[in-house]
């Protein structure tokens, strides 16, 4: 029998994202939100299953152009923000161009600019997971990457990126051609947002997720906000009917009630800065955070064991330690009350 025929280059040393999906009573992994709306089985009911979904989301990119005060032009909706980025690179991506990521940061960024055939340039954050801006500018300014991904707040570490970083970067770009693209799937647990910066004249789209704030990880929806030019070349290299009646519907239901959506994420906020002020009085080192997770390493304890000895106790947290620049490093996702408590009390015994 003839051997197969290998993946094209590239592909091989990408690897799956991984993510264990261990059954725990605790789960605090994956940075879902611990509130699930009631979006209600009329929706599926009403919906004419039996026919294609609208190609264009037209009414689901109306509600979230409203939502951010821009133009439904500006708007492309795809299932999840992974899918969002995998079709901007296949867009703007590819062999000949360059994008350039700082990490660490979400792994996602890399993979599916390998998977696309587009080249990295992988630039370390400093010590304390921040960038310096005037260092980041001259990278730019030296490599001219075609494509520049912020990841703003930072996903694992939790940190926002200096406020003026966007608009530095922005300045830049205007020396040659490229496109920023912010990644704000915590944007909503953030003291500060990029989207205000967009307009039709600008080489900036910024990217937001249903999976976080808005209890939908289940749903599978992103969206990518930008000029209309850029929206349009996106959307041509999207597939066709590649976003369900469902997911559409349920978006714009959900997009009608974001006053609850608020409400959450003040009270994931509150329970935030709780979990952080508990894990300073243990043997670890805490980051300061603007999302739903917190980072932190133990001091005196093995991190994977500190992971397993959770596990064992049924409380799912993140185990990042053997990931290069995030040594030794636990990330834990904000819960209920119930939840949180049952971690701390877990991790102090442990820690003990």
């Amino acid at each position: 029998m003839s051997d197969f025929l290998e993946p094209r280059e590239g592909l091989t040393s990408t690897g799956r994202y991984l993510s264990p999906q261990i059954d725990a009573t605790v789960r605090l992994n994956a940075n879902e939100s611990p509130h699930s709306p009631l979006v209600g089985s009329s929706i599926i009911e009403q919906s004419d299953m039996n026919r294609y979904p609208d190609r264009d989301a037209r009414i689901l990119r109306e509600a979230i152009a409203e939502h951010h005060a821009l133009s439904v032009n500006q708007v492309f909706a795809a299932n999840g923000s992974n899918e969002v980025i995998q079709t901007f690179l296949l867009a703007y991506g590819g062999p000949e161009r360059s994008v350039m990521i700082f990490s660490p940061t979400y792994v996602m960024h890399s993979k599916i600019a390998a998977i696309t055939g587009t080249p990295v340039i992988d630039l370390k954050r400093e010590k304390d997971f921040g960038l310096n801006v005037d260092f980041v500018c001259e990278q730019i300014e030296k490599e001219k990457p075609s494509l520049i991904f912020l990841c703003s707040p930072n996903n694992p570490t939790g940190i926002s990126d200096p406020e003026e970083l966007p608009e530095r970067i922005l300045e830049s770009l205007r020396t040659y051609k490229g496109i920023l693209f912010v990644d704000e799937a915590y944007g909503e647990f953030a003291s500060s947002s990029y989207v205000s910066l967009i307009s039709e004249e600008c080489p900036l789209v910024v990217s937001r997720t249903f999976s976080k704030a808005w209890g939908l990880a289940g749903l599978r929806l992103g969206y990518l906000l930008g000029p209309s030019r850029c929206i349009e070349e996106v959307a041509n290299v999207s597939l066709p009917y590649h976003l369900g009646t469902i997911t559409q519907s349920v978006a714009v239901n959900a997009l009608k009630d974001s006053r609850s959506v608020e409400n959450q994420v003040d009270d994931i906020i509150k329970e935030r800065n709780r979990i952080g002020e508990a894990l300073k009085n243990l043997a670890v080192e805490v980051w300061p955070s603007e999302t739903n997770f917190i980072l932190f390493r133990p001091i005196n304890m093995n991190a994977t064991e500190v992971w397993e000895k959770l596990v064992s106790n049924s409380v799912l947290i993140r185990d990042f330690s053997k990931i290069e620049g995030l040594n030794g490093c636990l990330r834990v996702t904000i819960g209920t009350k119930t939840e949180n408590n049952i971690f701390i009390e877990a991790l102090e015994e442990i820690l003990k």
